[in-house]
């Protein structure tokens, strides 16, 4: 038998291991694309908060929020990678417009100040995968939407060729990062 008596002795002795499964056991919910994105602002000076619950919001979160480490740049970031999009309807404006109702929704602008501080100034970033309705790439005109709303728009395949070549210094312990890094190591597509 494993616990015996009343059975605490045994979780007293191991409740650094039972918190630690417990650790990794929620880590299994983590975005990868998310994860990408929080390394890359790390590696370039950013604090990062992220999965930010929107109090009032009816299930509305924030994905990141990050300010550089001299407080003057804050970012609000959206993330949208799927590896296969699912087409949506409409034209580019329209997937644009979608966006910037997610950010300016006062639920999340009420957020944001709450940890930004009242008035301050903050860019609407979006990272996305592939844009497209039909098959049809539409990746050139929903940036010209979405610059037309002051959203800035960076695919996900430039932030994972700035930071791949910087992963081959030391092993990381984020797994999403690590399994880039082995990915990058072991690149099949080269043999």
């Amino acid at each position: 038998r494993v616990i015996s008596g009343n059975g605490y002795g045994w979780l007293q002795n191991h409740q650094i291991w039972l918190g630690a499964f417990c650790f990794l056991l929620e880590q299994t919910n983590m975005n990868p694309a998310e994860e990408i994105v929080k390394f890359w602002l790390q590696k370039n000076g950013y604090f990062v908060q992220s999965s930010i619950r929107v109090e009032n919001g009816r299930g509305r979160e924030i994905d990141i929020l990050a300010i550089d480490n001299k407080g003057s740049e804050k970012r609000h970031i959206e993330v949208s990678v799927s590896i296969e999009m699912a087409d949506f309807k409409g034209d580019a404006r329209t997937k644009a417009e979608g966006y910037i109702k997610k950010f300016s929704h006062p639920s999340i602008v009420n957020q944001v100040t709450r940890i930004f501080g009242e008035n301050a100034i903050y860019s609407k970033e979006l990272i996305v995968g592939d844009v497209a309705i039909k098959k049809k790439d539409l990746l050139k005109e929903f940036i010209e939407e979405c610059g037309k709303l002051n959203i800035k728009v960076k695919r996900i395949s430039e932030i994972l060729n700035e930071i791949t070549p910087e992963l081959k210094a030391h092993t990381h312990l984020n797994p999403i990062i690590r399994t880039i890094q082995i990915c990058s190591k072991f690149d099949l597509s080269k043999k």
